[in-house]
């Protein structure tokens, strides 16, 4: 009998809490059916380079007017599960077996861009 994974999902914070994260890299939004909510689907662009790369348009409202935010999948991720607020370019998530579509809580890490490794905040 094959074991099911267990996916946990936390809330993503936003100014009104409308998605959360899932540990298997999937996002829910709470806009439309706030008790289960909907799993959005990735936009799945090829980047310049050739690799690709997954981007998730969050709305914080039902209306047109709605903002929309729109991030890589893999920030909203550790944003959920490891309480990190991105200040890019200094931080960057890296994808540990380098394939940007697996965005599973346990293949992603917070790193510093190395140009900002030695830069400290003044006071």
């Amino acid at each position: 009998m094959e074991e099911k994974e267990i996916e946990i999902w936390r809330w993503i914070e936003d100014e009104n809490y409308t998605h959360k994260a899932s540990t298997l890299g999937r996002i829910k939004s709470f806009i439309d059916d706030k008790e289960n909510g909907v799993i959005i689907e990735p936009e799945v662009y090829r980047k310049n380079d050739g690799n690709m790369i997954s981007k998730h348009k969050l709305k914080n409202g039902s209306s047109e007017r709605s903002g929309i935010r729109i991030s890589n999948t893999e920030n909203f991720i550790t944003m959920a599960f490891l309480g990190f607020k991105f200040v890019y370019p200094r931080m960057l998530v890296e994808h540990i077996d380098e394939n940007p579509l697996n965005n599973r809580i346990e293949n992603l890490r917070v790193i510093i861009h190395p140009d900002f490794r030695n830069y400290q905040d003044e006071d």
